[in-house]
């Protein structure tokens, strides 16, 4: 038996295809990972972007250089790409460590967008298991209406199985009877504008230092190993206010793909948080028949089971 084959049968393998096959079909942590992944590559395709403007304008200076029959030109060509090479890869590990970081930001993201539906799903399932527990929400969630609405919600049944008594439609305060459509979480965009912010600002430095700053360093270069004139003192100055420009062009777009992200991070959540609030608000009023029927939102499909296995034992209950 080769090495391969006893190395895929060990003890420490076996378990480690097991957990990623148990991972590949929890539904939440796809949605957790899609999430990050999302965004993540909008950094990456910011730097790659500016990092293919950057080659461009590094491989027209040696055509300027080229065209213009700088004497040594062609000794310092060498220098030049080991310049280049020796700058990015003096630059790897700080980039890693950037898209480490927002990778790490966002699965913090991600969790946050599911939290007021997974605390909602938790005491579904320990009510329906016959735990002593209360519902504690997240006030510091994004989701204002969803926390504060299930809060009244299940402490108006959970009164109703202490009293030992049966439910009874109840009138809803009026703030809620009036909202029939998904409603704008102002929370969820100032916190998000937020991350934009930090996100943002770390990436125009990055992409400063890595481009800015490393066509600075050959300008430097080419004013040490070729005779320096007025004609590439001006041609390397009007490169650096291009270059610059581009910079600020590629952030504005690197900004727009997050406000775009965040609508559509937001559309993901607020759906099924109006959705699980609308049933909520129905059954208090008297429908307990009621129950929660999302289509097409894969990772919050177990806590609107554990939800509505609560509704059927509150209905059989306390009707």
């Amino acid at each position: 038996m080769s090495q391969k084959s006893i190395w895929m049968k060990s003890p420490f393998m076996s378990k480690l295809l097991s957990y990623l096959k148990g991972v590949s079909k929890d539904e939440e942590v796809i949605f957790r990972l899609k999430t990050t992944l999302k965004m993540t590559l909008i950094p990456i395709a910011s730097g790659c972007i500016m990092a293919g403007f950057l080659y461009v304008l590094l491989e027209m200076n040696l055509y300027f250089f080229e065209a213009n029959g700088y004497q040594g030109w062609q000794s310092f060509k060498e220098v030049y790409y080991e310049f280049i090479i020796g700058s990015t890869l003096k630059l790897v590990p700080y980039i890693a460590g950037f898209i480490a970081v927002v990778a790490i930001t966002g699965i913090y993201v991600s969790d946050l967008l599911l939290r007021p539906f997974r605390i909602i799903g938790d005491y579904c399932e320990k009510v329906v298991n016959g735990e002593d527990t209360s519902y504690d929400p997240d006030f510091f969630t994004d989701l204002k209406l969803l926390t504060t609405f299930s809060e009244l919600f299940f402490l108006n049944i959970h009164n109703t199985r202490k009293a030992k008594r049966s439910l009874e439609p109840m009138d809803i305060p009026t703030k809620y009877t009036r909202i029939h459509q998904p409603v704008s979480e102002t929370a969820f965009f100032l916190q998000y504008f937020l991350y934009i912010l930090i996100v943002s600002i770390c990436a125009y430095m990055a992409l400063y230092i890595a481009t800015v700053d490393m066509h600075q360093g050959i300008i430097n270069l080419a004013g040490e190993s070729l005779k320096s004139s007025k004609m590439m003192t001006y041609f390397f100055n009007r490169q650096t206010e291009v270059l610059q420009d581009v910079l600020q062009v590629v952030m504005f777009g690197h900004i727009l793909m997050y406000v775009a992200l965040a609508r559509h991070l937001y559309y993901k959540v607020c759906g099924p948080a109006f959705g699980i609030f609308a049933t909520m608000r129905a059954f208090l009023k008297g429908n307990y028949s009621s129950r929660v029927h999302l289509i097409g939102y894969y990772y919050l499909r177990t806590h609107c089971r554990k939800l509505n296995r609560y509704l059927d034992l509150m209905q059989k209950e306390l009707t």
